[in-house]
């Protein structure tokens, strides 16, 4: 009696291990989360710090100063016939 109630002991313990893996789908969820998803989100944070600061820095930069020079130009009265 106490074999059997061994082995139903031993089944039921390896049938808990077999649904906890399964229920968290072999941990490939997590393993994804950690290895992929995580790399990716720190190479998009990169990209959008050197979108933000640099290329529209650039662009906004160019964009002021052609404001102001037009503005300076305006101004200025040329050489020419009046």
């Amino acid at each position: 009696m106490k074999k059997v109630f061994l082995k139903k002991n031993v089944a039921d313990h390896f049938q808990n291990i077999i649904y906890n893996w399964s229920y968290n789908h072999g941990y490939i969820d997590l393993f994804y989360e950690k290895s992929l998803i995580a790399s990716i989100r720190r190479l998009v944070k990169l990209n959008s710090f050197f979108d933000k600061k640099r290329i529209d820095g650039i662009t906004n930069g160019i964009g002021i100063t052609s404001f102001f020079l037009g503005e300076a130009i305006k101004y200025v009265r040329g050489g020419g016939g009046e």
